[in-house]
């Protein structure tokens, strides 16, 4: 299952990207990646304990 958390209705902020970041891997969920939109950070992409891919912006 994919699931794309998207973390704010007026725009994304780094500090609520970081936190979601913090509590999934609390719960066992592990960064893949970070990648980069014209050189800006864009999303995280992550891993549940089942190997499933998901993404927080």
């Amino acid at each position: 299952m994919d699931v794309d958390d998207r973390l704010c209705s007026a725009g994304p902020t780094r500090e609520r990207v970081v936190a979601a970041v913090e509590r999934l891997t609390a719960a066992g969920a592990t960064v893949q990646r970070e990648d980069h939109l014209l050189g800006r950070p864009d999303h995280v992409v992550t891993v549940d304990p089942e190997g499933n891919e998901f993404c927080v912006r």
